[in-house]
């Protein structure tokens, strides 16, 4: 009677904590089964026996713990080298917790063994990728050495490549988002004067064969539809001033104070939100990678949120609705409950919308597939409390 009711848990060989459910269930579930298998012998299971499955329950604890915090809808890739260097610590310690022969003993260096020599997991914690994203966190960025291992100069190693590889991707950040702006500025005087009233060349030549393709090398820089060449002085003092930007800005990043974003459950967003005009190169270049999810979970979440939407019943919803449905339910943490409390033009939006289109009688046009005759449901009525629950 003191054994709390539930059913067993079967095991789903694609699914490898659905072996630890099992586990935890039947553990849980000790003595009803212990007492309805008491007749049968070969069914019946012996003192050690459960004690292997409490072992077993208790090594692949840190690995649920660990699938569950990356599968979040707030973990960051930068999250996955410091998880897999706490899931090995603890495998240690279970191993060291253990005498040597027990099943715990067992398991446990079994599985830090096949942790350890993975190449998948290898890979993974050589990739330029997952270092850079791990000290782009400012949870992680001050024990770099903790979770990437090594050697003293392999780490030295590891850390120059992150180095280069971060100023690299500031570097080509700052010409692509402010080089270009600054560049048409020190070109608008050049434009301005071409404009000015003067001798102008003859719109087309009739004298040369090649007269369309000499109007077109012409004018088309002088128009603006294509840019000049840069010189290669021009081009070095880009790269020059770009290079130098980054080298700012990354050492501003290794020097500044993180103070209460060190803690395990601080946002990294939230830091680099108020670095945003500090360092707007690298702010860019820190939310691509904390932006980038460390598992598909989400992913496969939306599929499954997508056929709740969609039934039967709900045959004629079009395809708009149907993404802005399936948004706001992956999204509804994201979204006021209350549109008045969200910002007052997107509101004033959505309230003419709802009042142009709420007298209207919904036809046939209404649920067409063509994108130009309809009114996504976004538009036509206010975020609802049941879309985001």
């Amino acid at each position: 009677r003191s054994v709390p009711r539930g059913r067993l848990v079967r095991d789903v060989a694609s699914q490898w904590n659905t072996t630890l459910r099992m586990l935890e269930r039947l553990h849980e579930q000790r003595q009803a089964v212990t007492e309805y298998l008491e007749g049968c012998r070969e069914l019946h299971l012996s003192p050690g026996q459960w004690g292997l499955i409490q072992d077993v329950i208790s090594v692949l604890g840190p690995f649920e713990e660990a699938t569950q915090m990356l599968s979040l809808d707030s973990a960051t890739l930068g999250q996955v080298l410091p998880m897999l260097r706490l899931v090995e610590v603890l495998l240690q310690d279970i191993s060291r917790a253990t005498r040597y022969g027990t099943p715990s003993y067992t398991v446990s260096t079994d599985l830090l063994f096949h942790f350890q020599t993975s190449r998948h997991l290898k890979a993974v914690r050589a990739n330029i990728i997952y270092m850079s994203a791990s000290f782009l966190d400012p949870r992680f960025r001050d024990t770099f050495h903790t979770y990437v291992g090594g050697g003293e100069g392999q780490l030295q190693r590891k850390m120059e490549e992150v180095e280069d590889h971060i100023l690299g991707e500031i570097a080509e950040v700052y010409s692509k988002e402010f080089g270009a702006s600054e560049g048409d500025a020190e070109e608008e005087p050049h434009s301005l004067s071409a404009t000015q009233p003067g001798p102008r060349p003859p719109l087309l030549s009739t004298t040369s064969t090649h007269s369309v393709k000499d109007w077109w090398l012409r004018h088309a820089n002088r128009v603006g539809i294509t840019r000049p060449a840069l010189q290669p002085q021009r081009a070095q003092c880009q790269r020059s001033k770009a290079a130098a930007v980054a080298k700012q800005e990354w050492e501003a990043y290794r020097r500044d104070e993180v103070g209460e974003f060190c803690e395990p459950g601080s946002d990294p967003c939230k830091y680099w939100e108020r670095k945003r005009h500090v360092w707007p190169s690298l702010y860019i270049v820190a939310v691509r990678y904390l932006a980038c999810p460390p598992t598909s979970v989400f992913s496969e979440r939306l599929f499954r949120a997508a056929g709740n939407v969609s039934s039967e019943g709900r045959s004629r919803l079009t395809i708009q609705d149907m993404n802005v449905l399936c948004f706001i339910r992956m999204n509804g943490d994201w979204l006021p409950k209350d549109p008045v409390s969200g910002p007052a033009d997107i509101f004033e939006k959505l309230c003419k919308d709802v009042e142009g289109h709420g007298g209207q009688e919904v036809g046939e046009d209404e649920f067409s597939d063509n994108e130009g005759d309809e009114v996504p449901l976004l538009q036509k009525a206010v975020f609802d409390e049941e879309y985001c629950a």
